[in-house]
């Protein structure tokens, strides 16, 4: 499952958004959205597919997000989408919807982040197991501490999640799912 969407579905519910999660990997079309503003994620093979489908929504306002965008704005925005963020979503994106920009926007502690929002897409469809038991993957960091010279990282501010944090979403998954994390 796209851990980067549900974040960023759960971060906007938390704020009172009313969010709808699609995923065209999973089969979701287009025609099933129901948003005046469409958020697309996407990495560089997924470009073309993205641009074909931002310029589908004439009326619509199309945000482009997720690591092709953060990298390649410009060709964004020359390919259909309205605005397009880099690096990490959830602030930019409530910031943009409620119209408000603060000078600076500090990176929200990766303990304060709510859960990923797993109940936006059938978590059913994605037929994770591990030993033949569903499972579901976990994100115990952002960012990374390293500056590997083939790597196109966009900022140097590295978290790691604490253990508490961890174990904790780890039983809301085992609790709420019957997921192994």
């Amino acid at each position: 499952p796209p851990l980067g969407i549900l974040y960023l579905s759960a971060y906007l519910k938390k704020m009172g958004w009313n969010v709808q999660c699609l995923d065209m990997g999973i089969g979701h079309t287009p025609d099933m959205t129901e948003a005046d503003v469409i958020g697309i994620s996407f990495t560089t093979p997924q470009r073309e597919e993205a641009f074909k489908l931002a310029k589908s929504f004439k009326e619509k306002v199309v945000v482009a997000g997720g690591p092709h965008p953060t990298h390649m704005n410009d060709e964004c925005s020359a390919n259909g989408f309205d605005v397009v963020f880099k690096g990490r979503g959830e602030q930019h994106l409530n910031h943009f919807l409620t119209g408000y920009w603060p000078e600076e926007c500090a990176h929200i502690p990766i303990d304060d982040y709510p859960f990923p929002d797993r109940d936006a897409l059938p978590m059913d469809k994605y037929h994770y197991e591990i030993d033949g038991t569903p499972a579901t993957p976990i994100m115990t960091s952002r960012s990374c501490p390293w500056d590997c010279a083939f790597c196109a990282k966009i900022d140097n501010d590295f978290q790691m999640q604490s253990a508490e944090r961890t174990i904790a979403e780890i039983e809301h998954i085992y609790e709420k799912y019957g997921y192994e994390a």
